[in-house]
């Protein structure tokens, strides 16, 4: 599983194009986390590269407020509240 962000990261660096590299950033680091503790290169805070940190946002709301195989979706109000507590908690380690 984490080896996913790599393996796109890599396809995405061998293109000619020069907005590809924001595709890349995106790709590898949409898992790392503020505190360090995300992968795959285990970058915390402003280290993370902006777009990967916004990506990673929009991901873990899409993933709250949709049904997956394993879990009900969320509503936005409660998705909203969680991420607003995740970032709270963050900010008080930091």
């Amino acid at each position: 599983m984490q080896t996913h962000t790599t393996a796109g990261a890599d396809i995405l660096a061998k293109s000619n194009i020069p907005q590809m590299h924001i595709a890349e950033e995106i790709a590898r680091h949409h898992h790392e986390r503020w505190d360090g503790n995300g992968y795959p290169t285990k970058l915390a805070g402003t280290a993370i590269p902006i777009a990967a940190r916004v990506s990673a946002l929009a991901d873990v709301f899409d993933a709250l407020t949709h049904k997956r195989p394993y879990k009900e979706a969320w509503k936005v109000s409660d998705a909203l509240a969680e991420i607003a507590s995740l970032k709270a908690s963050s900010s008080t380690r930091n």
